[in-house]
């Protein structure tokens, strides 16, 4: 028997391994990357949580959340429940108030329209007193006093 009949080479995977010493490397800074990306996402959410903690969030929510809780009789819509105890409108006092903001555009836009025309027409006035008229002239081009 020839050493090239016998298989001593070892398994595809055992040389991967052991030829692969630069992809353990690899493989342990991809894992020190993994670590740090979740560290800092942990620690983000933990600044989140702090933050919702401080400015009083969660306790507001945890109370409505507990008044929703304790209702005998479940309101037809909890979003609706939350934002009213929340201080929020109402659905339709929301469409009420989007209604009367397009009410107030439209007025404005209009005020605004009619601003500029006043303007342009002062404007136009200005021009006029200003200019001398025919008039006012004569042929020597002298101002003339008009006597009324």
């Amino acid at each position: 028997m020839s050493l090239t009949t016998l298989n001593l080479n070892p398994p595809a995977e055992v040389q991967s391994n052991h030829q692969g010493a630069p992809g353990n490397e690899q493989e342990r800074q991809l894992k020190k990357i993994m670590m740090r990306y979740k560290e800092e996402k942990e620690a983000k959410k933990e600044a989140f949580r702090k933050y919702l903690e401080s400015s009083g969030v969660l306790d507001a929510l945890t109370k409505v959340l507990v008044a929703l809780y304790e209702q005998n009789e479940k309101p037809s819509s909890a979003l609706e429940f939350v934002q009213q105890k929340l201080g929020g409108p109402t659905l339709s006092e929301y469409e009420k108030l989007q209604s009367e903001i397009s009410d107030l555009q439209t007025k404005y836009n209009e005020l605004l329209s009619k601003h500029e025309e006043i303007c342009n027409e002062l404007e136009e006035l200005k021009n006029l007193n200003t200019s001398p008229s025919i008039k006012d002239t004569t042929t020597e081009g002298e101002t003339l006093k008009d006597e009324v």
